[in-house]
């Protein structure tokens, strides 16, 4: 009995720090969120959390709500399948099954299959030899048709469709298709690591963040307080007043409020949110499974020419602007290569650190000030001296010396490694936007002088934050012809780096 009451709570704080998360983004500089419900009475089964929009839309497509069914679990032991889907049982259910409370939520909230979407986010995730683990979208979550639809009846995939059709009274493929179209399975973090992100965002937001020596969590009280008394809906104003009064306000100064702010995305972690922080917002998520573009080309052939139009579509060069990159590092570097000093934008990157989201924008330069920062250590390997292509491998958030050196024996022929380090790793190794500013000119300086005597090709390795790569983008013009490199983090080996754009100046 105690065992299932400590399980009840926690299911209950777990539900709680996802409404305060959600609550959090009524105060992004550029929200689109009008109201955040917790016991929603207005739908069944998908009441945990309502989030409501006002002129939001997602890769294209206009949204008013997600709804949200939250599902805390005390240990790891279970996961999504297919069958579970159909199984009231896995929902602590007698006989109506998560996949028809979400067809019900449909057929009142979404008949023609959009307009909002039904979330189900759960520290579980799906087994890995079931058919959604290979039909998940690894980005926001979705249920991908197009591998869905895909196999005879008896096919793995066939017999879901068959089976969640036959379960729900449907008729054809299509029907299924609206349903599925509106669905996300999200894999929610600990119940430890959702207080940290919830933090992180207390403090983003402007309210007290929960001191970590504290045995209690005010937010988990507070929650619990305003459903008891039936107060469930929640506007910007009604939550800052609720938290004043409460002693959790304590406000912040939101870094250039005039400035356009714009916004990239090649990652769903981190970024969900991105169109409540930007006035325009670039989602690439369509071009990759995980961290991974789904094509060869797709690098030169399809991202290049969407961020291009999107920089120029939304920047002029008279208005102060800044940009979120919440992307593979190799999208920023090119949005600071589109962005060179020659196209006379004044902009400046959002980086996350630590303490935070800040603009880095770099302040005027003076000896003084030059003196106050760190700067590069450099070494030069040479490797093949008949070969006049380099490689620059930059050091600043860890040491990339050995991986990089692991691939270019087995993979490429280069003259020289060229390694820039900073003099300590780490997520502070770069202070702000004024030594990012630094780093940047002085490491182009450095491959200038050694670009002359070595008029190959410069394949680039970072482990840097976007910000600093994003400046050294802007300034790399004038080093010939470029090939980026991303790290494969899934193949755990040594030197697991794939080529990702190739870039060449006036082209």
């Amino acid at each position: 009995m105690a065992n299932a009451v400590a399980a009840r709570l926690q299911g209950d704080d777990y539900q709680i720090r996802f409404f305060w998360l959600q609550a959090c983004r009524l105060f992004d500089d550029r929200t689109k969120v009008v109201s955040v419900e917790i016991e929603s009475e207005d739908v069944k089964s998908l009441d945990d959390v309502v989030v409501r929009y006002e002129n939001y839309a997602e890769m294209g497509e206009s949204i008013d709500a997600d709804f949200y069914q939250v599902k805390f679990h005390v240990t790891a032991g279970g996961s999504f399948t297919w069958e579970a889907m159909i199984d009231p049982s896995f929902v602590n259910a007698k006989s109506v099954s998560i996949l028809q409370r979400l067809m019900d939520a449909q057929r009142k909230y979404a008949p023609n299959g959009s307009g909002c979407r039904f979330n189900i986010y759960s520290p579980w995730t799906f087994h890995p030899d079931d058919v959604l683990a290979k039909v998940c979208s690894l980005n926001e979550g979705s249920l991908r048709w197009d591998l869905l639809c895909k196999g005879g009846t008896n096919s793995k995939t066939g017999k879901v469709r068959e089976q969640w059709k036959k379960h729900l009274g449907l008729d054809n493929d299509e029907e299924l298709r609206l349903l599925l179209n509106l669905v996300r399975i999200h894999q929610g973090p600990s119940m430890k690591r959702l207080g940290e992100d919830l933090n992180i965002n207390l403090k983003c937001a402007g309210f007290k963040p929960v001191s970590p020596e504290h045995t209690t969590n005010p937010y988990d009280d507070l929650g619990r307080k305003l459903i008891q008394n039936g107060i469930k809906k929640f506007t910007c104003d009604d939550i800052k007043k609720i938290c004043q009064q409460e002693g959790l306000w304590v406000g912040r100064n939101i870094e250039e409020p005039q400035s356009l702010r714009i916004g990239i995305r090649s990652f769903w972690k981190y970024a969900e949110n991105l169109e409540d922080e930007t006035d325009a917002t670039l989602c690439l998520l369509c071009h990759f499974d995980g961290r991974y573009p789904k094509a060869i080309n797709t690098w030169n052939a399809d991202i290049v020419p969407e961020v291009s139009s999107f920089l120029r579509r939304n920047l002029q060069p008279s208005q102060p602007c800044t940009i979120r990159l919440q992307t593979h590092n190799t999208i920023a570097f090119y949005a600071g290569w589109e962005l060179n000093p020659k196209s006379g934008i004044n902009i400046a990157p959002v980086q996350d650190s630590l303490t935070g989201r800040h603009v880095w924008r770099p302040e005027i330069i003076t000896p003084e000030k030059e003196s106050q920062y760190t700067s590069w250590k450099v070494t030069n390997n040479q490797l093949n001296p008949g070969s006049t292509d380099t490689i620059l491998a930059i050091s600043a958030t860890h040491d990339i010396e050995k991986d990089v050196l692991a691939y270019a024996r087995k993979s490429i022929v280069v003259g020289n490694i060229i390694h820039c380090r900073l003099p300590a790793f780490g997520p502070t190794s770069v202070v702000n936007g004024t030594h990012a500013q630094l780093l940047a000119r002085d490491l182009i300086v450095i491959m200038r002088g050694f670009h002359r005597e070595n008029s190959g090709i410069l394949h680039i390795f970072f482990a840097a934050p976007n910000g600093l790569i994003f400046f050294i983008g802007r300034l790399a013009q004038g080093l010939g012809q470029i090939i980026l490199y991303e790290f494969d983090f899934e193949a755990k080996t040594l030197g697991a780096y794939r080529p990702s754009l190739i870039l060449q100046a006036g082209k």
